[in-house]
């Protein structure tokens, strides 16, 4: 690609690159999830959708024909795409938070559950349930992120056609990055090159 001046997400890709990086620059290996970055979508936007976009995606669409959806950890970046995706997608969220009454729904996201007996009380609420910490004893209910061109391309359409809003908190350039780890609450920080 070198010299095409193509630009590239998701690592979406452009010259300069910066999706998931601290550089301008990055070389990758070429079975990463690569896709062109439209021309219309805003940089800070690319960088701050893929893996929890790409994992909200595939989590939503493993939930097939379930038509209401539990999301403990809605508030978080892979909850809160879930929750758009999800209610694009025709199916009835129930946001819950740590620490909220859950309900009874057709299925189940789980993403903050640390441990086996959590999980399991959460999953009692649906018959169709899923995590993303790998802490049920049923692998099938352990949600891993298989990212791919296909996703990040649907990704950047959901944005374009406003389906799919990108929560960034802060955009905060290079040399004032140091207490980007710190936490700041919700919302991606993008840091800016």
């Amino acid at each position: 690609m070198e010299g095409s001046g193509e630009r590239i997400f998701g690592t979406f890709f452009r010259r300069p690159v910066g999706g998931g990086t601290y550089a301008e620059y990055v070389t990758v290996p070429a079975t990463n999830a690569l896709a062109p970055l439209p021309e219309d979508l805003d940089p800070a936007i690319a960088a701050a959708l893929p893996t929890a976009g790409m994992t909200a995606l595939q989590l939503v669409e493993s939930l097939g024909s379930a038509q209401s959806v539990l999301i403990v950890g809605a508030a978080g970046g892979v909850g809160s795409f879930a929750t758009q995706i999800a209610r694009a997608a025709g199916k009835r969220v129930i946001p819950i938070g740590r620490g909220d009454s859950l309900v009874e729904a057709d299925a189940l996201i789980d993403l903050v559950s640390a441990d086996r007996s959590s999980f399991e009380a959460n999953a009692r609420y649906a018959p169709l349930a899923f995590n993303t910490n790998y802490v049920s004893a049923d692998p099938a209910q352990n949600f891993g992120l298989k990212g791919s061109r296909e996703l990040l391309v649907r990704l950047a359409s959901m944005v374009q056609s406003g389906d799919l809003e990108v929560p960034i908190g802060r955009r905060v350039p290079l040399r004032a990055a140091t207490d980007v780890f710190a936490g700041h609450g919700p919302g991606k920080t993008v840091i800016i090159m």
